[in-house]
């Protein structure tokens, strides 16, 4: 509720009052991605990006956040997941086999060697994250 509030603030023009966007793009990392799902049906948001998202069995039932990634994958907005090999909340398997469930396409991309505090891969994942932002906003 918190966020999708703020959203709506920051589009409404009640927080930039200057130059309130238009649309906003969510980037949430590990449960702030589940979070970021809850209000990814939010009409002000343009799209999402799940960083390291905690949708293997185990921590998606310990966090209890089936229903925020179901919605993510409901989304009819441009959606990009990153997730490192060495992640230990969820596996490229467990992602791509979820993945395959979104009613839209997903930018996926698995980083070789890089684990869930993505302490190897920072820099790569934060540029195809900053690239994927400017698709995303093209299409909005």
């Amino acid at each position: 509720a918190d966020l999708k509030a703020l959203c709506n603030l920051l589009v409404g023009g009640e927080l930039l009052e200057n130059r309130p966007p238009q649309k906003v793009l969510l980037v949430g990392y590990s449960y702030g991605s589940q979070v970021c799902s809850g209000a990814s049906w939010e009409p002000c948001v343009a799209g999402m990006a799940a960083i390291s998202p905690p949708v293997g069995t185990m921590a998606s039932t310990m966090l209890g956040t089936k229903s925020l990634w179901k919605s993510f994958l409901a989304a009819k907005i441009p959606k990009f997941a990153a997730l490192g090999t060495a992640d230990t909340f969820c596996s490229p398997e467990s992602l791509q086999q979820k993945l395959t469930l979104s009613e839209t396409q997903v930018e996926a991309k698995i980083y070789e060697g890089s684990d869930h505090f993505w302490f190897k891969g920072l820099e790569k994942m934060t540029e195809d994250v900053l690239q994927w932002a400017d698709q995303a906003i093209t299409v909005a």
